[in-house]
């Protein structure tokens, strides 16, 4: 018996404020004028998202709908932080309750049961803040190189 994804959607939850602002990268790449911008602002989402799909988290809030199979137990909701457990429906629709499934954990729970096959969960996820070595990952493995590629 395995744990799957089944298939997921991702929808941001409102304006995105990027971890990075354009006057932050501008002066890490060693950039001194306005001229590009809103190269910078395309460059910084493009980065955001990569280390999102790189590292399966959400760096930005977003409402996650997962259809998944938990035939093993204790299966690990991907793209956390997890901020707000929403639902979760068996293969027929059926909204089930929380006597019914066992979410365990913090901010990357679990879902210890039900043993079921064709489950449909709904969160939200996101981080509050992003750290400061966070912001330099996606400065210096992302931003600053692509920026040199598009000159």
């Amino acid at each position: 018996m395995y744990n799957f994804i089944i298939d997921y959607t991702q929808a941001d939850l409102g304006t995105i404020t990027e971890p990075v602002t354009v006057a932050e990268a501008k002066q890490y790449c060693r950039v001194d004028n306005d001229v590009e911008d809103d190269l910078f602002e395309e460059l910084i989402t493009q980065s955001r998202q990569a280390v999102e799909k790189a590292a399966n988290i959400s760096i930005t809030p977003k409402t996650v709908t997962l259809w998944f199979t938990n035939s093993a137990g204790n299966f690990q909701l991907p793209f956390g932080p997890v901020t707000a457990f929403t639902s979760l429906t068996d293969a027929n629709g059926n909204i089930l309750g929380t006597n019914v499934y066992n979410l365990v954990g913090g901010q990357n729970p679990n879902l210890q049961r039900p043993l079921w096959a064709d489950l449909k969960a709904i969160y939200t996820t996101g981080m509050t803040t992003v750290m400061l070595r966070g912001r330099l990952v996606i400065n210096e493995l992302f931003v600053c190189p692509m920026l040199k590629l598009n000159w």
